[in-house]
C-alpha cells in the first residue's frame, strides 16, 4: 500500500501472509505488517477535521443530555477462526504532533478470544507497553486490561487532540491500568469491576484560563477565591503537578487521591463512586480541600494561631464539591461562605470598631452569632454605615437570625438583607449554578 508521502514519512506499506480457507467456520492463518515510515496526519484531519488555528472560538453548544450507559450487554460474538495471528512492526509513526518509534504489536485470535500482547512502542521518546484480552463468547464480554506508560510529553497530545489545552500545557505523564470485569452495564459493572488506574502529570505549568466560560470546579473556585480575597496569585500561578488514583471493586470506585497543585495553592478531593445499574447516572458528592500557601494565607488573615510555623500549606473552609453524576458531574462553590471568609480577614486587616463590626456580621451571617436581637441590628446597621449599603435602621432581621421582630413591626415589609454591604457586590448576587 502506498499512501501519499509526507515529509515525514515514506508511507509505504507491506502486508504479508496466508490465509487457509478449507474450514470456513474455522480459518487459520498468519500476517506480518510491516512500515519503514507512516505519517497518517492528512487522512486522520480529513475524518476529524483539521485543527483550528490559535484563537479560534466555537460557538458554545446547545446544553447536552444527561449521559447515560448501555442499558443491555452486547450480545455475544461467536468467531470462525481457529487460529490467527497478525503481527505488525512500525519504524516511525507519525499523527500531528505524536511520534511514535519502534512500534511491535502482535495479536492473536483463537476461537472468540482475542489477546494483544505485546504491545510496545516508544512514544514521543517515552516508553509505552500494553496488552489486553478479551473474551467475546459471552454477552458484554469478559475483559482484562493492562498498561503503563513512563514520563510521556502531555504537549504533543494536548496539541492533537484537545483545542482548550493548545500550548497551555507542559510536564510528563505517568500512568499505570489494570482493570478486569465481565459486561459493559452498571449491574454488570457492580459484581465484576475490579483494578486500579493512577494518573500523574509532574511540571504541568498549566495556565488557568479566565472567563466565566471556564466552569471546572478548579476554574470557578480560584475565581471566586482570587475575587473575594483579593488574592490574583490564584489565578495567575500555573497548575504544576496534577494526580488521580483510583481502585475499582466491590460495586463501587473508589478515587483514593485527586488532586493539583500549584505555587500558590493545594486542591485536592477522594470519596466513592457507587456504581448505578445505569453506570453514568452514579453519583458523585466530592468535597473539595483547598490550601493557601503560607504567606498568602497571612496576607488574607486566614492563619490560625495553632497553624504550626513549618506548614507550607495552610487549609481553608470546605468552600467547594464535585456533584452530579459520572455522566453529567456538577461543581459547586459555596460563594456566600468564601465571601463570609474574606470578611473575616478584613475584619483583622481594619482592625479597632470597624474590624469587630464585619468580623461580628460574617458571625452572624454564618450561623455563629450569640447575640440577641439588639446585638443583631447594632451590628447590620454599623456595616451599613461603615461601607455605605447596609440595612436600614429598623429593618428586621431575617427569620433565620432567631432574632425577635421589634414590637409593631409584624405588620411592616420586611426588608431584604443585604448585611455586608457594597464590599461584597457582585460574589453574593445570585447567579445560575456555574
Amino acid at each position: 500500500l502506498r499512501l501519499t508521502p509526507t515529509d515525514r514519512a515514506k508511507n509505504q506499506i507491506q502486508v504479508a501472509g496466508d490465509l487457509d480457507f478449507s474450514k470456513t467456520n474455522a480459518l487459520k492463518g498468519a500476517f506480518k505488517l510491516t512500515a519503514e515510515s507512516v505519517d497518517v496526519t492528512p487522512y486522520f484531519d480529513l475524518f476529524a477535521g483539521a485543527p483550528k488555528p490559535a484563537g479560534a472560538t466555537t460557538p458554545p453548544p446547545a446544553t447536552p443530555a444527561p449521559a447515560t450507559g448501555p442499558q443491555r450487554e452486547p450480545d455475544a460474538i461467536r468467531l470462525p477462526v481457529e487460529n490467527l495471528t497478525f503481527d505488525a512492526r512500525i519504524g516511525k509513526f507519525f499523527l500531528r504532533e505524536i511520534a511514535a518509534e519502534n512500534w511491535v504489536a502482535s495479536l492473536r485470535v483463537t476461537h472468540s478470544t482475542v489477546e494483544l500482547e505485546p504491545l510496545e512502542l516508544s512514544l514521543n521518546g517515552a516508553p509505552i507497553k500494553a496488552g489486553a484480552k478479551l473474551d467475546l463468547s459471552v454477552p458484554g464480554y469478559i475483559y482484562n486490561l493492562k498498561a503503563t506508560a513512563d514520563h510521556v510529553p502531555v504537549r504533543p497530545f494536548a496539541n492533537s487532540f484537545a483545542p482548550s489545552l493548545k500550548d497551555r500545557i507542559e510536564g510528563a505523564m505517568n500512568t499505570s491500568l489494570d482493570v478486569k470485569g465481565a459486561g459493559v452495564t452498571g449491574t454488570s459493572l457492580q459484581k465484576s469491576l475490579a483494578g486500579a488506574v493512577s494518573f500523574n502529570v509532574t511540571n504541568a505549568n498549566l495556565k488557568l484560563l479566565d472567563g466565566a466560560q471556564q466552569k471546572g470546579v478548579l476554574s470557578v473556585l480560584t475565581r471566586v477565591l482570587a475575587t473575594t480575597l483579593n488574592i490574583r496569585e490564584l489565578h495567575d500561578r500555573p497548575i504544576m503537578d496534577i494526580v488521580a488514583k483510583a481502585k475499582m471493586g466491590d460495586g463501587k470506585i473508589e478515587l483514593t487521591d485527586a488532586s493539583a497543585r500549584s505555587e500558590s495553592m493545594l486542591a485536592g478531593t477522594s470519596g466513592v463512586i457507587p456504581i448505578a445499574t445505569d453506570l453514568m447516572q452514579s453519583p458523585l458528592n466530592f468535597p473539595v480541600n483547598i490550601s493557601l500557601r503560607r504567606d498568602l494565607a497571612l496576607r488574607a488573615r486566614l492563619v490560625g494561631t495553632n497553624t504550626p510555623t513549618n506548614q507550607v500549606y495552610v487549609p481553608l473552609p470546605a468552600l467547594a464539591s464535585l456533584k452530579g453524576t459520572l455522566g453529567a458531574p456538577v461543581p459547586e462553590v459555596d460563594k456566600t461562605r468564601a465571601a463570609l471568609m474574606a470578611a473575616k480577614g478584613l475584619a483583622g486587616i481594619l482592625g479597632g470598631q470597624a474590624g469587630s463590626t464585619v468580623g461580628g456580621v460574617a458571625d452572624l451571617i454564618g450561623g455563629v452569632s450569640k447575640g440577641g436581637t439588639n446585638a443583631a441590628g447594632q451590628l447590620i446597621q454599623g456595616l451599613g454605615n461603615l461601607l455605605g449599603g447596609g440595612a436600614k435602621t429598623g429593618a428586621s432581621t431575617n427569620a433565620n437570625s432567631n432574632a425577635a421582630a421589634p414590637a409593631g413591626a409584624s405588620n411592616a415589609p420586611a426588608a431584604k438583607p443585604n448585611p455586608l454591604g457594597d464590599l461584597l457586590k457582585g460574589v453574593l448576587e445570585p447567579k445560575k449554578p456555574q
